[in-house]
């Protein structure tokens, strides 16, 4: 849109005021809007033989050199950006009946100081721009990769973690990301490259404490462990235990291990562990007690246990017999209150499992006549371990928990069998999970006092011995 500027001064040539519209010159009336008392003002821009004073306009920012000519009525610029200024000659515009304006084609001067002020402000800030680009680009990375290896890693609990032999950097990188120890392989294979560690990692089973950075996890694996993984099983007697140690663990003794491990027997917690093949009996025993302290101590309360009337080891004890008669683990809790009734009551508990704890050591430990089929030997309840050598031939078949009870079996005297002795064994009979130890605190009282497992592992209750019988018949024959 052209910008016409319309400017009035009187007879003597005196600048009067000037007026600007955004619009076409043909859209008003300059005899209306300057009055027939007005002079006209003829300008040119730039063009330096047009001396005569200068003024800015009120409606922009340029600045135009005047010069008075001869009185008419008015003077209309047209503002253009081209650079015509001082080329083209004032012409004459008729603009009504009598009235005489000239009308001139003129650049807009602009101040050309601003102007280059402004560029060179945008061009300063666009080198300054680049100079931070180029300074910061560098370091920007560096403070990234500084950040990821330093920052530790968003677990909360101890990883084990196996780094098998002959496996590459690229496994590795994606064993530890699975396993949550690390954010990126990308960057943990970045930082072995620049340090010359792509070949320092170690094989071995590693415990990665939480919160550890990458930089200290690469630390940790630089220096091979000869752990290897030892899962104790919930339900296990120390001789199975015994017998797994003393085949993975190399100062390990099967005899020795279980005599000495008897008498924590039920104290010594069921887990996966990472051991050192190295480590001693007494090493692994520390292990496995400290572990049951740790997980136990918020269950065996003073408050708890006086509310449910027994001591800290007969709870130990009721929950290694609870975690071998139940089978599923939401009948724990109905077991557990079973037990306890009849205990209460006076009554024997009759709990199988202590009958398999009782007979299955003494049957393991007979000369080997006694092991043909039909052949019943007395068997001496007092054996804690074979002395006869056999354990090593029959250990791998030996059947810690037999399922098949003879009346011989039922009624064997030993204060670990509940089926002949009244009252708790004198120790706990297995391993235990926390779960059992829970259903024993925490039972779910019932007016059931027998119960029985079928073949499938589902248990049906009784509340008196006739309907036990009825049980029996119905799901055990």
């Amino acid at each position: 849109m052209t910008t016409y500027v319309v400017c009035r001064a009187d007879y003597d040539g005196k600048f009067v005021d000037c007026c600007g519209w955004d619009c076409p010159f043909h859209t008003f009336s300059l005899a209306e809007a300057l009055g027939e008392s007005s002079s006209l003002l003829l300008s040119k821009c730039v063009d330096s033989h047009f001396v005569p004073g200068s003024f800015q306009t009120q409606s922009t920012s340029t600045h135009a050199s005047v010069v008075a000519h001869r009185p008419l009525l008015c003077a209309v610029w047209t503002f253009l950006p081209k650079r015509a200024a001082g080329r083209l000659p004032a012409t004459p515009i008729l603009l009504g009946k009598s009235q005489l304006c000239y009308y001139t084609r003129m650049e807009i001067w602009e101040e050309k100081k601003p102007a280059k002020n402004g560029r060179k402000q945008r061009r300063n800030l666009i080198i300054a721009l680049v100079l931070v680009f180029l300074i910061t680009f560098p370091v920007v990375p560096f403070l990234i990769y500084r950040y990821g290896i330093e920052s530790p890693a968003q677990t909360n609990k101890e990883i084990a973690i196996e780094i098998r032999s002959g496996s590459s950097v690229y496994e590795i990188a994606e064993s530890l990301k699975d396993a949550g120890l690390i954010n990126s392989p990308a960057l943990f294979k970045v930082y072995l490259k620049l340090n010359n560690l792509e070949t320092n990692i170690q094989a071995g089973v590693y415990s990665i404490p939480p919160m550890t950075s990458m930089q200290e996890l690469v630390d940790i694996l630089q220096f091979g462990r000869n752990d290897i993984s030892i899962r104790y099983v919930e339900g296990w007697r120390v001789e199975q235990l015994g017998d797994l140690l003393a085949k993975k663990l190399k100062n390990i003794d099967y005899t020795e291990f279980v005599t000495e491990a008897r008498k924590y027997e039920g104290y010594l917690f069921p887990d996966t562990y990472y051991i050192n093949v190295e480590s001693t009996q007494t090493e692994v025993l520390e292990l496995l007690r400290g572990t049951f302290e740790e997980k136990t101590s918020g269950l065996l309360s003073e408050q708890d246990l006086s509310r449910i009337g027994l001591t800290g080891n007969e709870a130990v004890i009721m929950a290694s017999i609870v975690e071998r008669e139940a089978a599923n683990p939401e009948d724990r809790k109905i077991i557990a209150g079973i037990l306890l009734t009849r205990l209460r009551d006076g009554m024997r508990l009759e709990a199988d499992a202590t009958t398999q704890y009782a007979v299955a050591l003494p049957k393991h430990c007979v000369p080997e006549e006694c092991r043909e089929p039909e052949v019943v030997c007395d068997l001496d309840p007092s054996v804690a371990v074979c002395e006869t050598g056999l354990q090593s031939e029959y250990l791998d078949d030996m059947v810690w928990w037999p399922h098949k009870l003879t009346q011989y079996d039922l009624d064997f005297l030993s204060p670990y069998n509940t089926r002949s002795t009244e009252g708790l064994p004198p120790g706990p009979i297995s391993s235990f999970s926390l779960s059992a130890l829970e259903a024993v605190i925490n039972s779910t009282p019932t007016d059931y006092y027998f119960y029985l497992t079928d073949a499938d592992g589902v248990t049906h209750y009784a509340k008196d011995l006739d309907g036990h019988i009825q049980n029996i018949n119905t799901y055990l024959r």
